[in-house]
């Protein structure tokens, strides 16, 4: 029998009279694949905001790891999800955007920010601030405001 990680029961999200996610089942097994397809407006990243506790669905349920209301806060440390943008701050370093999310989080675990760091090989970084190492914020300058990239 395979172990079901995530779940939605009839998932649901409304703004107003608008629905942007209406009664959604998803079941996810453990070391499956999963690919998240339609069109846009279609509510994949209303979705998925709602999977990662960034958005409080209207009704339905989410179920992950098997707890599913606010048990989900005991699990969400080990899920991570990266919808549309990049969570970080330009402005911040590395290691003061992991410390923020930390916070967020409520994870107080002395050395946690710098295990992550160094996991993916930005614990020397230092000062820097991450607009100076993510080029990201090039495209997404040139998308918002026109600007022309820099060679």
């Amino acid at each position: 029998m395979s172990e079901i990680l995530l779940q939605t029961k009839a998932l649901t999200k409304q703004y107003g009279h608008q629905k942007a996610v209406d009664n959604v089942d998803i079941h996810i097994k453990k070391g499956a694949i999963y690919g998240f397809i339609g069109r846009n407006g279609a509510g994949k990243t209303t979705c998925m905001r709602m999977i990662g506790g960034l958005a409080k669905p209207t009704s339905g349920e989410i179920s992950m790891f098997g707890y599913t209301g606010k048990d989900l806060s005991k699990v969400r440390s080990r899920v991570g999800c990266l919808i549309e943008a990049p969570g970080v701050y330009p402005n911040m370093t590395a290691k003061e955007n992991i410390e923020m999310k930390c916070r967020l989080f409520g994870i107080s675990k002395k050395g946690y920010a710098e295990g992550i760091l160094d996991k993916v090989g930005l614990l020397n970084v230092g000062k820097k601030k991450d607009k100076e190492f993510f080029t990201w914020y090039e495209a997404e300058a040139w998308n918002r405001h026109g600007a022309g990239w820099r060679a």
